[in-house]
């Protein structure tokens, strides 16, 4: 399947004189076509209708507006189904379809028509039909790179070919293969498929379906490519050229899709050869025509070699001209088939709403009947909505009290809790630090007297060194409830000492990093923050068995970011959530501040936290 490829749904057109003598694509013809489908929708013309709907679809696809362009041909290959007009269906809605998806690339749409095409021509027992889906089929396969299921495909098309006695199939089909071959790299067999089919072509018995000369001039431009790749440029010009002289010879008979790739492929040729002013005078040929056609493909190509000739001419400014254009049409194809999918529904939707214009004309006494009856039940409906509404409105007004009043409880008990933390942690450092240091003192003195037995001297010892661990414990429990560096100096300080803390006493490194924090925040929010890390910090130390981690705070305008980042064994994140683990309470001193934490951990992958905390 190529560009060059003529949809029979056009010559019928064209024949039938659908266009109403008007300029082929323009916006009166397709005007005159949508009147013509009008008037077919209003007179109940099913018959008329198809071929309103055929005509339209040529219309557009004449004005090179593919997308609407298929939407008729779809309305109409629906109607062609329903009404069993297998002729229109197989001949003229199914490849005119083709047609269109593949100057737009979409191979998926292409690939729907086809399978369905396929199965339809093989319940009538067409093997011409059989035949042309196949070939398209294996095309669409080919192009995803399923080159061996492609190549039966090419296999099934050459001998419903040769059953046939189709001489122009044969041709169509080692052209196939061509191509297939070129992709496998496998460049003798690609150049023998073209050399046969030109054998076809060149038979003066055999009789074709298509025109010698179009067909010549395609294959030599093969020839050329397949050359190009081969880096004998000698040959590839030769070739290339050969196509530009059949098809100027002949250049009516010349799709002009194909002439503009002939001549881009020849200015390529050239610019590889550094023969630069034959290079620009091909290529601008190329560009002319597929400017003319909005052909984008080529466009590109041409643009890209425009500008490779004029830089290696050392125009540069040209070349910076183009190069643009080149990366503006390069861009724009990008974007026209990211919103393409967009366009077909917006399409549909006009479409749509066209037709039920028309549905509304055809029935509309009918209409203000069952308006009458339709607005007596919408008032119900309405009615019976806004109660609905109302109802759910005060469940809802009732659930956010209940809601904010459990969050003012929970606020409530966590300032509690931390109050008493506090308490308790200066008791411990005030009240009991200096009994348990004031007693250590008495019992030094003692010591430093001398007047006691060995044996008591050396209890004593003993009980100076229990005291010992007994005031670090202490000094530990007093830190870990509420650490007196939070009160003096802040958060920022605090959980500097705590991870000094946690790197003295285990194996794992601790890259801390703050931004933002030029002055303190709010009590509460302070507190806040140095629990939820110091539950990360705990998981890690007890669960992670982790080597390095990362803890970074920024301070923006409005918000607080916390990242918590460890190299651990990591762990599933979602079940783990629900059994706690010290996530739930991380969780809920983050809710208790109006924060957000997402938590990203996999088994072996190490866990990533998240945490937001808002602030005024």
């Amino acid at each position: 399947m190529n560009l060059k490829t003529a949809s029979l749904v056009l010559a019928i057109a064209l024949v039938n004189g659908i266009l109403a003598q008007q300029p082929a694509g323009s916006d009166a013809a397709i005007g005159h076509a949508k009147k013509v489908l009008l008037q077919t929708w209003i007179q109940k013309d099913t018959g008329g209708a198809l071929i309103a709907l055929r005509n339209t679809g040529v219309a557009f696809h004449l004005a090179r507006r593919y997308d609407s362009a298929i939407l008729y041909f779809k309305e109409g290959l629906k109607l062609a189904v329903s009404r069993r007009q297998y002729y229109l269906e197989l001949h003229d809605f199914r490849p005119a379809l083709n047609n269109d998806f593949f100057l737009l690339g979409n191979y998926t749409g292409a690939m729907e028509i086809s399978v369905d095409g396929l199965a339809r021509a093989e319940a009538l027992n067409n093997p011409e039909r059989i035949a042309h889906f196949k070939g398209v089929i294996g095309y669409i396969l080919m192009k995803q790179g399923k080159l061996e299921v492609a190549k039966q495909y090419f296999i099934d098309f050459l001998k419903l070919a040769d059953e046939l006695h189709d001489k122009s199939l044969e041709a169509k089909g080692l052209f196939y293969l061509a191509d297939l071959t070129i992709l496998e790299k496998n460049y003798a067999n690609a150049i023998s498929y073209i050399h046969k089919a030109i054998a076809v072509f060149d038979d003066s018995q055999v009789v074709l379906n298509a025109n010698k000369n179009e067909q010549l001039a395609y294959a030599d431009n093969k020839l050329a490519e397949v050359y190009a790749q081969m880096n004998d440029l000698p040959h590839s010009l030769q070739y290339s050229l050969a196509a530009l002289h059949i098809s100027e010879q002949y250049i009516r008979w010349i799709n002009r899709y194909d002439l503009a790739r002939y001549y881009v492929n020849g200015g390529t040729i050239y610019n590889r050869l550094k023969q630069y002013p034959q290079a620009l005078s091909l290529l601008r040929k190329g560009l002319s025509i597929s400017q003319e056609l909005i052909y984008m493909e080529c466009l590109q190509d041409a643009y890209e070699q425009l500008s490779i000739a004029f830089a290696s001419l050392r125009n540069y400014d040209s070349a910076y001209a183009y190069h643009l254009r080149f990366t503006q049409v390069r861009d724009s194809i990008v974007a026209e088939n990211n919103q393409r999918v967009l366009l077909e529904k917006e399409n549909r939707y006009k479409m749509e709403a066209q037709q039920r214009l028309q549905d509304a004309a055809l029935n509309r006494q009918k209409l203000w009947k069952d308006l009458s009856i339709g607005i007596a039940c919408a008032s119900i409906l309405i009615a019976w909505l806004l109660y609905k509404w109302y109802s759910l409105r005060q469940r809802n007004h009732f659930q956010a009290a209940l809601n904010m009043q459990q969050q003012e409880n929970l606020r409530t008990t966590i300032a509690a809790a931390d109050r008493e933390r506090k308490r308790i942690a200066d008791d411990l450092h005030d009240t009991l630090g200096s009994l348990l240091s004031a007693t250590k003192l008495k019992l030094s003195a003692v010591e430093e007297t001398g007047t006691m037995p060995g044996q008591e001297k050396e209890n004593l010892k003993e009980v100076l060194v229990l005291l010992d661990e007994a005031m670090q414990e202490m000094k530990n429990i007093a830190y870990n409830i509420m650490p007196a560096t939070l009160s003096r100096l802040g958060v920022i300080a605090a959980l500097q000492s705590l991870f000094n803390r946690i790197s003295h006493q285990s194996v794992i490194h601790i890259n801390y990093t703050t931004y933002g924090f030029t002055e303190r925040l709010h009590e509460t929010v302070e507190l806040g923050i140095y629990q939820v890390v110091l539950e990360a910090m705990n998981n890690i130390v007890k669960h992670a068995h982790a080597r390095n981690a990362t803890v970074q705070l920024v301070r923006y305008e409005r918000h607080i970011n916390i990242t918590i980042e460890d190299d651990g064994r990591g762990f599933d994140a979602v079940r783990e959530n629900t059994v706690g683990n010290g996530l739930n309470n991380m969780q809920s001193r983050t809710k208790n501040m109006r924060g957000t934490i997402d938590i990203d951990s996999q088994p072996g992958m190490g866990t990533t936290i998240i945490i937001e905390i808002p602030y005024t």
